[in-house]
């Protein structure tokens, strides 16, 4: 926080809001928080943005970017914009607010690669557990398969025992980093009941995947760079 300058943040636990809460008055900083001065709803097929500070709603609004993490993340980002838009002057367009969420793509955030195939960065507890929310969101009834690599240094059997919760069959890779945990030594780890070793995991994915499958690779940001570059003529 910053003397004299507004901040928002998102949804906490109340001894870690109550820091927050201190903190800001100390600053004198003007506290906006998810759930009290702003809140995003879900309304049919879109979600509705409500702000009692500024008393303004932003309706119809489609994001590409899945899971309710990142609605809630898309608030945060409304919020923080009110505030830019208030002290420069600037008008507040809802058509061009919906469109910049329509719009809005962040890589490697369960993201689309090709049809029926994703990548996500996910690559510790809570980001693999979003991961997880948003697979049981949006594909409760497809079969899942997952495309793993990790690091050594990451709580390695708790992000299997998440992503187990809801994956069908697991591919487990080598990264080329001197952190990277073996294939070998996750697959021992794993408790599925389906599991791989694979040397080539460009080949898997470039392989059709039928409609009622979802492929995700995740568990280390260097996985999905490697795969990308390699991914590049396919894609």
């Amino acid at each position: 926080f910053k003397e004299n300058r507004p901040a928002v943040i998102g949804d906490m636990t109340g001894n870690v809001k109550d820091i927050f809460v201190q903190e800001a008055k100390a600053k004198n900083v003007a506290l906006y928080c998810y759930g009290h001065h702003f809140t995003i709803t879900k309304a049919n097929d879109s979600e509705l943005y409500e702000n009692t500070e500024y008393q303004v709603k932003f309706r119809n609004l489609q994001r590409q970017l899945l899971g309710a993490h990142q609605g809630h993340n898309m608030a945060l980002a409304i919020t923080a914009f009110l505030e830019v838009a208030e002290k420069f002057e600037l008008e507040l367009d809802e058509e061009k607010i919906q469109l910049g969420i329509k719009n809005a793509a962040l890589a490697g955030r369960f993201e689309q690669v090709l049809p029926n195939i994703y990548f996500d960065g996910a690559h510790n507890p809570a980001s693999i557990q979003s991961l997880v929310s948003t697979i049981k969101e949006h594909f409760p009834k497809k079969r899942i398969e997952f495309v793993v690599g990790l690091l050594a240094d990451k709580d390695v059997q708790s992000i299997l025992k998440l992503l187990e919760e809801v994956g069908d069959a697991f591919y487990f890779a080598d990264i080329q980093n001197d952190r990277a945990m073996k294939a070998s030594v996750i697959y021992e780890l794993s408790q599925a009941e389906h599991k791989f070793i694979i040397n080539d995991a460009v080949k898997l994915l470039s392989e059709p995947v039928k409609v009622d499958t979802v492929r995700i690779v995740t568990g280390s940001l260097y996985l999905l760079s490697e795969i990308r570059q390699e991914f590049k003529n396919i894609i």
